[in-house]
């Protein structure tokens, strides 16, 4: 069991530091064969050479650009059956051209491939060591990547559906694969109390949901629905949580509706204040949480798509390594599709390709860099 030690922000705070707009962009071409990618941006060095990718909508299909010229590199198109066969991309993990690690939905499969499309190695994690089946993500990219360490890959994992009733109380957040040993190991920490076995189903069914990050040598997670934040070691034996409450908004709580009108309930859910993901920026050692205040919408606006894109508005809550909140930044609404972002030596980027901007173009993926900058004393 995890020991837990309990701190607070307050929220009377003066802020040490904000994220500044630069005037600095780096654009890619998008192919007529995809679509702008909404997530899922991985960058990467080769012989100190920067790349980025994503996965292309058709869940087939990587592309990799050279990240400063925004020069198409590759397009790696996978099989869906056969030897090299991997179905349906769910996530990437690139750590060079030799080990593209893909994830894939409803297979408890790890692929490890190159930018031929072969498949190099293939790690199964169905069931533990206790023989408890691995409950796969939900919704892919919600709960945030795969970390490999060494010889062990980290896997997210949602509510356990195997635990039935006891889901809430039993299930943990993730299990560690240990690919010399073969084996498959819970990690030690569960999910908080944010929702019972009764909400599975309903629209309150999501609300355990979490997004993590790796720091230095720790994982963070932060709740969709808590301005609680969780610390733990890389074993996940040792845990530290904090109140990370972003200024913007008062209160927090799990999404319920009971609207029958699909559209309706996507305004609602569009509309509700929620916290995004959470990014760690080793080159200046913080850590930043999105935040997503509560909105109203237009009865004729296009609800999906704002999903996707972000919402109407959010904050960035600047966390330093001991999670204490040194800083929030709000941003104008419908300005970043900032659910694709990445973090690079010169700063933080965020997509610019949203569809209500003015400079908005389908055949281009967008980024302005974001500069940490920190109030004189």
């Amino acid at each position: 069991m995890a020991f837990v030690l309990e701190a607070c922000n307050t929220q009377d705070r003066k802020d040490d530091c904000f994220l500044s707009l630069s005037n600095e962009f780096l654009s890619f071409p998008v192919s007529s064969d995809t679509y702008l990618p909404y997530r899922g941006i991985e960058i990467f060095s080769v012989d100190n050479k920067e790349y980025l990718a994503y996965r292309g909508s058709d869940r087939q299909t990587v592309f990799i650009y050279e990240l400063l010229s925004g020069k198409p590199l590759k397009c790696v198109r996978y099989s869906m059956e056969g030897g090299d066969g991997i179905g349906k991309i769910g996530e990437i993990h690139i750590e060079d051209f030799d080990h593209i690690y893909i994830t894939t939905p409803y297979r408890s499969v790890i692929y490890r491939t190159d930018t031929t499309g072969a498949v190099l190695q293939k790690i199964n994690y169905d069931k533990t060591s206790d023989d408890i089946p691995v409950e796969l993500e939900t919704i892919a990219g919600t709960l945030g990547p795969i970390v490999i360490l060494d010889s062990k890959i980290y896997i997210p994992q949602d509510l356990n559906m195997f635990y039935g009733n006891e889901l809430v109380d039993k299930s943990k957040v993730g299990v560690v694969v240990d690919t010399i040993r073969h084996t498959v190991e819970l990690l030690p920490v569960g999910f908080p109390h944010l929702i019972s076995h009764l909400d599975i189903g309903t629209s309150a069914g999501f609300g355990c949901f979490y997004n993590r990050c790796f720091g230095e040598d720790c994982f963070v997670y932060g709740f969709l629905y808590s301005d609680i934040m969780y610390k733990t070691s890389i074993d996940h034996k040792n845990v530290i949580k904090k109140h990370i409450r972003s200024k913007y908004i008062p209160k927090i709580d799990v999404f319920r509706t009971d609207a029958s009108d699909f559209n309706q309930m996507l305004k609602q859910e569009a509309e509700f204040a929620i916290y995004g993901d959470c990014l760690y920026d080793r080159y200046r050692k913080v850590y930043y949480r999105f935040a997503y205040p509560s909105s109203e919408l237009d009865n004729n606006d296009s609800y999906l798509e704002i999903l996707r894109n972000g919402r109407k508005q959010f904050s960035i809550i600047i966390l330093n390594e001991n999670l204490e909140i040194i800083g929030e930044t709000l941003f104008p609404e419908f300005a970043f599709s900032n659910r694709a972002h990445f973090v690079r030596e010169d700063g933080l980027y965020l997509s610019v390709s949203h569809f209500k901007r003015k400079d908005f173009s389908e055949d281009e993926l967008r980024f302005q860099r974001l500069d940490l900058v920190y109030n004189k004393k």
